[in-house]
């Protein structure tokens, strides 16, 4: 039987994984910024602008920047780290979602018997 905290802790993890995200997001375009003050200029708009844009978040997924990225080894393990998050943070809500559906689908079932 699932409990009434299984929505409680769904909704944690998938805040936990947005929040992890967001966090090391900022720390890679602060990095990234740092080191490569010219490249950020040329290939992220409003890089150093304190402005949202989709690009800052895009540019560290595209193959384009691998080259780049790599040259700095602490850069390249937070572009890995986010991309992993970034995963994380389609799969826990997806994995939670269809979780909770199957159960739902399963306790009906059960119950019809």
């Amino acid at each position: 039987m699932m409990t009434d905290i299984y929505p409680v802790v769904l909704v944690v993890s998938i805040l936990g994984t947005w929040l992890a995200w967001a966090v090391q997001q900022g720390r890679l375009l602060s990095a990234f910024k740092r080191e490569f003050p010219d490249v950020a200029r040329e290939r992220i708009p409003c890089a150093f602008e304190y402005m949202r844009h989709p690009e800052k978040v895009l540019f560290f997924h595209r193959k384009s920047s691998v080259e780049v990225l790599r040259r700095d080894p602490a850069i390249w393990k937070l572009r890995q780290q986010v991309r992993w998050l970034t995963l994380m943070a389609v799969l826990v809500p997806l994995g939670g979602g269809l979780f909770g559906f199957a159960y739902a689908v399963y306790a009906v079932y059960v119950g019809q018997r």
